[in-house]
């Protein structure tokens, strides 16, 4: 085998000895070919002024991998540059996530549930696990405070004190004995610094970190490194290591590090946490910190992926608000007082003068005093077509079936009535009764044909409806039936398709699902309709998706027709779809797996990873299994279906 080229995937992919020896052919000598690349290492790494219980230094090679993480999180501060200001309020070092997932990575059997209502309830603690998540929370508190201070020994005690008030070996005082407080998973022995010459190690670390000429992604990595190395207190050091992580990067200007909990990240991907720690900690690496400093670098990146993922959904969340917001008027300075029920009746005549003179206008929602329950029912269920009677009998009758959709909107429109608000969307009733406006269809068409109520306008994103007097009632019951569409007839697998979007936690979905439901009734959606919602830049690629499902056909660029049946032709997958399906067969093949091993050992972002296993399970390519939703199971293959890779798997 090449040599060079053997020398160069190790380096590569920073292989440790362990890793190593499944990579070396038979008749190549292992221990040698380990001490000339840790040789070589060696003559390229920093050396660090930190030793190991031997005496000797520690060091660390800056691999291509550190590189680019860091050049996405300094890209990221200057991004966010201007939140930083070291003469204002500092920013928290643990958010509440933080607070439980760093016990969690140590074991924690609480649940995030109970935890989130422990911290929130402010009662004391009635066990071990409650305690330590309330002195995560005060030592943040305290850390957060004292951000600036100096990170020397008395510093250290005061944080430890508080991390372990509570718990066996608790205090602020350095372990006395050889036991630490780690119990390898496999059982692996490992050797750690003698009692007697922590002091002078701790004194080491704080002069390190108060050196300004190392750079702060590597002290960030390597204070955490060395307190799970060092272990200086009986209890709580990797807490204790992960907190000095925070307040090193926030001090140094990473305020967003702030907003996402580093422990999640790690919760999520545990083996490369506690595999880059074994790694610190074999001998047989030779006091190397690279493992653990490349591992939390990346770490970091995930990070940042992971908080422009937050805001971008938080932006899409705020235009959807602004969007919504901007469909409404303002309300009248004055309005008449609403009708008193009294004996029960409704005066429509007073109430429907109201809705008139404003006809044309948005529809102000008015949700107060509604409270919608759980439906469970096909939408035709409920409604009994022999019932007659004036706008405000025939809602009457329905309210007693409250667990219909006919019941619940018969409800919120008697409640319309005596508030005097004639007027109402179909937004709005979905909204207020948590479904989707196509469920309602069949409740809708009914009410207009027995003239309850009366279309009066339409946009591209939404139907305006009032609720007729009874004089209105009697007119339109009086002419001859017209038959109007709510919506073109479409083949029930279209409309799966479409709910499956609607229901969907993603906000891409959902956009797509939402804008095809309100552009059936004219069989086509164009890139307008995405402008009129401030979302023109996502057009093509959520119509490239919509193709796929069979939802859409191309007309031009700028128009697609919606399928009436769905297109059930050959797939066609883009060079990076197909390039993606293919690493994960090689690495899969056609066993189960779950999110957390794609994302363990492929090389994209979380939410990348997280995307395309979302995408491929709506295309019908993975089997996303009911009873877990993170494990998947391939339902093509590379014999079968070749063009769905990029080559033979």
């Amino acid at each position: 085998m090449d040599r060079e080229k053997l020398f160069r995937h190790l380096e590569q992919r920073y292989t440790s000895k362990r890793d190593m020896i499944s990579r070396v052919p038979l008749g190549v000598q292992p221990d040698a070919l380990w001490q000339e690349l840790l040789n070589q290492r060696r003559s390229k790494s920093t050396v660090l002024p930190l030793y190991s219980y031997k005496g000797t230094p520690f060091w660390y090679v800056t691999t291509d991998k550190m590189v680019a993480a860091s050049e996405k999180i300094v890209e990221a501060l200057f991004e966010n540059e201007t939140e930083y200001d070291p003469y204002t309020g500092a920013p928290v070092v643990s958010t509440l996530e933080e607070v439980f997932f760093t016990s969690y990575v140590e074991g924690s059997q609480i649940t995030i549930q109970a935890a989130m209502d422990f911290l929130t309830g402010g009662q004391p603690p009635r066990d071990i696990e409650e305690q330590m998540i309330t002195n995560n929370r005060q030592a943040s508190s305290y850390a957060s405070a004292n951000l600036y201070r100096p990170i020397d020994a008395a510093f250290l005690r005061e944080l430890i004190n508080i991390l372990t008030d509570g718990m066996d070996g608790g205090g602020q005082d350095y372990r006395t004995t050889d036991a630490v407080d780690f119990s390898p998973p496999d059982g692996e022995r490992y050797d750690f610094p003698s009692p007697r010459i922590i002091p002078d190690r701790v004194g080491e670390l704080a002069a390190f970190l108060a050196s300004p000429l190392t750079h702060p992604l590597i002290k960030a990595a390597t204070a955490q490194a060395y307190m799970m190395i060092l272990r200086p207190f009986p209890e709580g050091n990797e807490r204790l290591g992960r907190m000095l992580s925070s307040m090193i990067l926030l001090r140094a200007g990473y305020t967003f590090f702030s907003e996402v909990s580093l422990s999640a990240l790690i919760a999520r991907k545990s083996y490369g946490y506690y595999e880059a720690m074994a790694n610190i900690l074999r001998e047989e690496n030779g006091g190397d910190l690279t493992y653990f400093l490349e591992y939390f670098l990346e770490l970091l990146s995930r990070a940042v992926d992971e908080r422009r993922l937050r805001t971008s959904r938080k932006d899409e969340q705020t235009r959807q608000a602004e969007h919504d917001l901007a469909r409404t008027t303002l309300a009248p300075a004055a309005q008449a007082p609403p009708p008193t029920p009294g004996d029960g009746s409704r005066n429509l005549a007073a109430t429907a003068q109201m809705g008139e003179s404003s006809q044309a206008e948005e529809v102000v929602p008015d949700l107060s005093g509604f409270q919608s329950v759980p439906i469970e029912d096909t939408p035709e269920s409920g409604i009994d077509r022999s019932v007659q009677g004036t706008p405000v009998e025939l809602l009457t009758h329905y309210t007693a079936s409250t667990a219909k959709i006919i019941g619940q909107l018969s409800v919120f429109l008697l409640k319309k009535i005596d508030t005097g608000q004639m007027q109402f969307t179909t937004g709005e009733i979905a909204a207020a009764l948590n479904v989707i406006p196509r469920q309602l269809s069949s409740s809708i068409r009914y009410l207009k044909e027995q003239g309850v109520i009366r279309l009066q306008r339409r946009d591209n994103h939404q139907k305006y409806y009032k609720i007729c007097t009874e004089e209105e009632s009697r007119e339109i019951l009086a002419r001859p039936a017209v038959q109007e569409s709510e919506e073109p007839e479409c083949d029930p697998e279209v409309l799966a398709r479409i709910d499956e979007l609607v229901q969907s936690n993603s906000p891409k979905d959902k956009r797509i699902g939402g804008l095809l439901l309100e552009c059936m009734n004219k069989g086509e959606i164009t890139i307008d309709n995405y402008a009129a919602i401030g979302e023109a830049s996502k057009w093509a690629v959520d119509m490239q998706l919509a193709t796929q499902l069979g939802l859409v056909e191309k007309i031009s660029s700028q128009r697609y027709a919606i399928l009436k049946k769905l297109n059930t032709g050959p797939l066609t997958l883009s060079k990076s779809q197909r390039k993606f399906i293919t690493e994960m067969y090689e690495l899969f093949g056609d066993d189960v797996f779950s999110t957390e091993m794609a994302i363990a050992t492929l090389d994209y972002s979380d939410s990348h990873i997280s995307a395309y296993l979302h995408q491929f399970t709506l295309l019908r390519i993975l089997d996303c299994r009911k009873e877990d939703v993170y494990r998947y199971q391939f339902l093509v293959n590379p014999e079968q279906n070749p063009e769905y890779f990029d080559i033979a798997a």
